[in-house]
């Protein structure tokens, strides 16, 4: 006959202190709470936020001069922010205000608050195509390019007129429109 002592048959399970227990609880909710925090944080950085027509790359023109709201105002009327509050709040937290470069750059369909922040704030700009054919005059190059680019038709007649200016290049108001060749260039 086995020795059996009835101590053996209830095993008595030691009971947590009551603060332990509400400790543990409490940990697991601040544990919950900062996953349910850090996805918030994910979506509003990672989740893709812009849209362009047809799914293709869109050209937004930021002028010289412009600060945020600018900024923000040629984005939303393009409509290429989805959700203005996320674009708004991680720009703030990137400081996009100060580093805000005049130029044209290319927005993808589905690019996410930080990719769409760092384009802007890099100044990674996509170059602008302009194309001149059949010029005579300086008049007439002067109006073309004043279409194409951020210059006013005026202030290039009086630069491509000024003697001082052309002699730099080798050349005289009359005959600086030859340093001109009609074609199609790519400028930033």
């Amino acid at each position: 006959m086995a020795y059996y002592h009835s101590g053996y048959s209830s095993m008595k399970r030691k009971k947590r202190p009551r603060f332990a227990r509400i400790l543990y609880i409490l940990l697991i909710l601040l544990i919950l709470a900062g996953l349910g925090v850090g996805f918030q944080l994910w979506v509003v950085i990672m989740k893709p936020n812009t849209w362009t027509q047809d799914g293709q790359e869109s050209s937004v023109y930021v002028p010289t001069g412009s600060n945020f709201e600018d900024l923000k105002a040629i984005l939303y009327g393009n409509g290429v922010v989805i959700n203005r509050n996320t674009f708004e709040w991680l720009a703030g937290k990137k400081n996009l205000a100060s580093h805000i470069y005049p130029g044209r750059y290319l927005v993808s369909d589905g690019m996410n608050n930080n990719e769409l922040i760092n384009l802007f704030r890099s100044g990674e700009q996509a170059p602008l195509m302009i194309t001149f054919n059949n010029i005579r005059t300086n008049k007439e190059l002067a109006q073309v390019i004043s279409t194409q680019l951020e210059v006013d038709s005026s202030e290039f007649i009086s630069l491509l007129n000024d003697s001082t200016f052309t002699r730099k290049f080798g050349f005289q108001p009359n005959t600086i429109i030859s340093r001109f060749i009609p074609n199609t260039y790519e400028v930033y």
